[in-house]
Order: structure tokens, then C-alpha cells, then sequence
């Protein structure tokens, strides 16, 4: 049913995009028919449209440049990696105890808001 919902509203390239997307972050070695129905979990779920989705920015820095362009976004430094990093504002608005998931390793984190300045001058540092 999901499929045929995704073919009717001609999102199956979006599909795939996700399926390869999982099947690259396939951490917990899923096989490929479990893949394919996560895939169609959280396409139904639109989890590609949520800026809450922790891998909102890669996923769509990949697959659609224009949605993660229009994404309103908050550089941060976390405890874990001390890299700076971007999320969502809204991630930010939603954490919990005050703990981001780190946009360099994946792991809850406590952070630090980087200012415009610190940005500034990361752009400027020879690595």
C-alpha cells in the first residue's frame, strides 16, 4: 500500500534516495528486505521532511540541496568531538536534557553555541 502511495505521488526516485541513504548507514547490518521496509516506515513517516530527524542535514545535503538550503541552522561545538558542527534550529529547540545528537559521530552530547565570530574565523584557519 505504502508503495503504491510513493508511486502515485512520483516519489519513488525520494524512495530509493532513502533506501540507498539506510543501506550506506546500515550500522546494525540489517538485511536488504528489512531495509526496504524501514525505508517504506519512514517515507510514510515523511522523516525526510522532519528537521527533528537527527540525520536531517546529511540526508538532505545529499539527496536535496534545496530543502537543507532553506533550513534554518545553528553551529555548534559538542562535548564529544570539540568539531564544529550544524543542526537544525529546531534539534536545538528540541533537545533533551540539554543534550544534542553530535552531527560528527552521532552520540548525545552536551554543546556549546558557536558565535558568528568563532565561525568567522574557523573560515579563515589553514587546516
Amino acid at each position: 500500500m505504502v508503495r503504491e502511495l510513493i508511486d502515485c505521488k512520483g516519489e519513488r526516485h525520494l524512495y530509493e534516495q532513502l533506501l540507498e541513504y539506510l543501506t550506506e548507514h546500515n550500522y546494525a547490518k540489517s538485511t536488504k528486505t528489512q531495509l526496504e521496509r524501514k525505508a517504506l516506515e519512514l517515507h510514510a513517516d515523511r522523516i525526510f521532511d522532519n528537521e527533528a530527524w537527527v540525520d536531517f542535514l546529511k540526508f538532505n545535503r545529499k539527496y536535496r540541496p534545496e530543502v537543507a538550503a532553506a533550513t534554518k541552522v545553528v553551529y555548534i561545538r559538542t562535548e564529544c568531538c570539540s568539531k564544529p558542527g550544524a543542526i537544525p534550529q529546531t534539534q536545538l529547540d528540541s533537545r533533551i536534557d540539554d543534550r544534542v545528537c553530535c552531527p560528527h559521530c552521532g552520540r548525545w552530547t552536551h554543546y556549546e553555541i558557536m558565535t558568528t565570530l568563532e565561525m568567522e574565523e574557523r573560515t579563515y584557519v589553514c587546516e
